[in-house]
């Protein structure tokens, strides 16, 4: 079962702030991590870890929500200039499904049906990310969650991550973020 809030359609906003903020951030964590593991092979989507965090970001408040923000290199706005922007960086990211190139991208966020989710974030991830939140047993049966968490992402990478979580990954785990990006360009 899939929880959806209403997407508002917001004014059409620049998404080059978001897009740079995701630049940003994404060199930031690349560097983090060449300098833990120097000779690492890395592949790494800003756009995705951005998405991911950006989720978890609508969520925050007080100052969880500034340090998110300031790690995220969002650009400042109110709440409706903030999902407006990130819409339009949802939409590029979209725009780039083209002749010669497959983009699919599916956002989601999983919680346990006993978790009560507010309106006002199946909204904001809807508005967004045009992203719902599926109920999976989380706390009762987490292999069952980590299965079918893991088909949802199999399915939304056509079959490139046919695993994502182990078992016993998501133990006392209430809720769960995906962002799983498909790219198929010549």
């Amino acid at each position: 079962v899939i929880s959806r809030g209403v997407p508002a359609r917001e004014t059409a906003a620049d998404p080059r702030p978001f897009g740079a903020a995701d630049t940003a951030f994404g060199l930031r964590a690349l560097g983090a991590w060449c300098r833990a593991a120097p000779r690492a092979n890395l592949v790494l989507s800003p756009a995705s870890l951005a998405t991911g965090l950006g989720m978890a970001y609508l969520g925050a408040r007080g100052g969880t929500a500034h340090a998110m923000g300031t790690v995220l290199h969002l650009p400042s706005a109110d709440s409706q200039a903030l999902e407006a922007g990130l819409q339009a960086r949802s939409a590029a990211l979209r725009d780039l499904d083209s002749p010669g190139v497959t983009l699919a991208e599916s956002d989601q966020v999983w919680a346990d049906p006993a978790l009560r989710t507010l309106p006002s974030y199946l909204n904001a991830v809807a508005t967004s990310y045009a992203a719902g939140v599926g109920q999976v047993p989380l706390l009762r049966r987490p292999d069952q969650a980590a299965q079918e968490i893991d088909y949802a992402v199999a399915t939304a990478t056509r079959g490139e991550i046919p695993r994502l979580l182990s078992p016993g990954s998501l133990r006392n785990i209430g809720w769960v973020l995906t962002d799983a990006l498909y790219l198929h360009a010549a």
